[in-house]
C-alpha cells in the first residue's frame, strides 16, 4: 500500500446532512475526523466503504471500480474529495499536511498486548 507523498494525508469526516448543507472545509477542519487515512488505497477504500453503508448495499452489489480509480488519481494529487447521497450522508476525504496538523501529534501507540472492545 503506497503512502502518500510530501507528508499528506487524509481526514474522513461523515455528516449527517446533504451535500448541499454540507459544512464549509473551514468548519470540517474544526471536528475531529472521523477516520485518518494515510494512502490513496485508505482513502478509496473508506470513501466506497462508508458510501455503501450509507446506501444500505454491500461489495457484491456496488463495487464503485470506476469511482475508485477516480479517487485514488484525486487522493494522489493531494485532492480532497467529496460524495455522498442527495438526501445525505456528506462523505468527505479532506487533504492535510502533516505540518498543519495536530491528529499525528496527538495518536498515541496502542500497546499491542490491549485489545479494542
Amino acid at each position: 500500500m503506497a503512502q502518500h507523498s510530501n507528508g499528506l494525508h487524509h481526514h474522513g469526516y461523515v455528516e449527517r446532512s446533504a451535500l448541499t448543507h454540507a459544512l464549509s472545509a473551514a468548519e470540517r477542519r474544526m471536528l475531529d475526523p472521523d477516520e485518518v487515512m494515510h494512502s490513496p488505497d485508505e482513502v478509496a477504500a473508506w470513501l466506497a466503504g462508508t458510501l455503501r453503508a450509507a446506501m444500505g448495499l454491500t461489495e457484491d452489489e456496488v463495487a464503485f471500480t470506476d469511482e475508485t480509480e477516480i479517487w485514488l488519481a484525486e487522493s494522489r494529487r493531494g485532492e480532497t474529495i467529496v460524495t455522498g447521497l442527495n438526501d445525505g450522508p456528506t462523505i468527505t476525504a479532506e487533504a492535510v499536511y502533516d505540518s498543519n496538523c495536530e491528529c499525528e501529534r496527538q495518536l498515541k501507540p496502542v500497546s499491542p498486548t490491549k485489545k479494542r472492545r
